[in-house]
């Protein structure tokens, strides 16, 4: 599935930003640890010189990511944003309105709108248990891909009937930019709008976070390439928001138009280019801090089982510095970590709590307060613990792993 151009702008302007070799598909756990990964591929980002537009060139095939993965689903984790963000999509659609809903998951936004009063919600998902858990909610949900799903509306007569469509955390995982575009121009009324919540990579290219990379994100946006990429589409800004979660996390509400100007980037060239070294010198300082805590006699953790933590496992090469990753979803305990092994516990799994502990918080920020306090409480031997995510600082993180 090579791609040697932009799935942007189309230009054959692409060069290799960063490449961190052979890596596992996150959510692969395995039953045990002397498992082999059953899929491993190329996790490299390739820049675009003309649009500035960072991505994965050679994705891995939809089909094998997401219509079989059952450890994701909206109501697990918590989004705190996602009730200003209905507000303001339900107050767009009016109470008469109508909403589609891109990669729905298991219905936990359109269960929001229908609750603010948006007169008619609907979703598309291609994960057959999140879809049946939205259906469980009394949700009309098309299953499949987005092509899959625009046929089967199309036949139907639903095309162009909708107010809004929303797309929240699904941009990034989409290889053919324009159809999906497409898809959403098709499916909105002349007047329809467009809301669109997609994690900023801007931060993590500033302080050289790999956390935000993982094979599911094939683009990795900063404000202004998602605004050229919305005008090139015919779409401009009408409403934006930022949020602290996820590493970072921009909302753009966004109405047709046929004269949209594509902003300048603002992120520099020498500035992405600086992201590799930045990668670089910050897994060195990791390595070196959980070493000395070993030789002090700490016992070292990763809390959180996500894709997140897989990615800085085994792209920084933290595995054999690492005693296990300890995670709150019942579904994962027991199970290993890919590409490391590693053991994931609960936290009161029996591990000796009166003996030095270090954590890492591969956590999103929103949940950092809650699981330090569980720890704490947990832990009653001297305690370190430090976030390895965006927005946080990570560099200044690492003075809080000192024996």
């Amino acid at each position: 599935m090579l791609t040697l151009s932009c799935r942007s702008c189309h230009t054959a302007s692409l060069s290799e930003l960063i490449d961190f070799g052979p890596q596992p598909v996150a959510h692969n756990f395995l039953a045990h640890g002397t498992d082999p990964d059953p899929l491993v591929h190329p996790l490299r980002l390739h820049r675009c010189e003309f649009c500035g537009l960072i991505q994965i060139v050679d994705p891995i095939n939809p089909e094998l990511l997401y219509k079989d993965y059952n450890y994701c689903f909206s109501t697990w984790k918590p989004q705190p944003h996602a009730l200003e963000e209905a507000d303001l999509v339900a107050a767009s659609a009016s109470p008469a309105g109508s909403v589609l809903e891109i990669g729905c998951n298991d219905g936990f936004f359109l269960d929001l709108l229908r609750e603010r009063g948006v007169g008619h919600v609907e979703g598309i998902e291609p994960n057959p248990l999140a879809a049946a858990a939205a259906e469980a909610k009394g949700l009309s949900v098309t299953r499949g891909m987005l092509s899959e799903a625009c046929e089967a509306l199309s036949q139907n007569g639903r095309m162009g009937i909708f107010d809004v469509v929303v797309a929240r955390q699904v941009l990034e995982h989409i290889v053919d930019l324009d159809d999906f575009f497409d898809a959403v121009q098709a499916l909105l009324k002349p007047d329809g709008r467009l809301f669109v919540d997609i994690p900023d990579f801007e931060g993590a290219l500033q302080r050289g976070d790999c956390s935000s990379i993982w094979e599911e994100h094939v683009s990795y946006f900063t404000r202004d390439i998602l605004l050229g990429i919305l005008a090139r589409h015919g779409f401009a800004p009408e409403t934006e928001r930022q949020y602290n979660f996820s590493g970072g996390t921009l909302a753009i509400l966004a109405k047709r138009t046929s004269t949209s100007q594509i902003p300048q980037q603002t992120v520099s060239r020498m500035e992405a280019l600086a992201y590799p070294d930045k990668v670089t010198a910050y897994g060195k300082a990791l390595r070196e801090r959980l070493a000395a805590l070993r030789e002090a006699g700490f016992r070292t953790f990763l809390y959180g089982a996500g894709c997140r933590s897989c990615t800085v496992i085994n792209a920084l090469k933290l595995g054999p510095l690492l005693d296990a990753v300890v995670d709150d979803q019942p579904e994962k305990q027991g199970r290993f970590m890919p590409g490391s092994k590693l053991p994931i516990l609960a936290l009161e799994s029996g591990e000796a709590r009166d003996e030095p502990a270090a954590f890492l918080l591969g956590v999103n920020m929103e949940n950092e307060g809650i699981v330090s306090n569980k720890i704490r409480t947990y832990w009653s031997a001297p305690l370190r613990m430090a976030s390895i995510c965006s927005p946080n600082n990570i560099m200044a993180e690492l003075d809080k792993l000192t024996p």
